[in-house]
């Protein structure tokens, strides 16, 4: 499936194919502190790299959405 620009597959077909089309990988900036009377808060990245297991694309009548559901972990990307 084509999506944000991308050529996408779920694991399962990926599985079949020597190239991997499957692979998320996204990371966030995230502020956190140590606890609620903390007041100094410290900025991070956070990685999270997936497997891709199930792609939707629901219409609204107006327009599309692609959503893909994945396996995660956070990693220190």
């Amino acid at each position: 499936m084509w999506a944000y620009g991308q050529h996408l597959r779920i694991q399962k077909l990926d599985d079949l194919h020597t190239t991997q089309e499957s692979c998320v990988v996204a990371s966030f900036e995230q502020q956190s502190r140590a606890s609620s009377k903390d007041t100094n808060m410290i900025e991070d990245e956070l990685g999270y790299t997936g497997v891709i297991q199930a792609i939707y694309e629901v219409n609204f009548r107006v327009f599309k959405q692609v959503f893909l559901s994945f396996s995660h972990r956070i990693t220190n990307i």
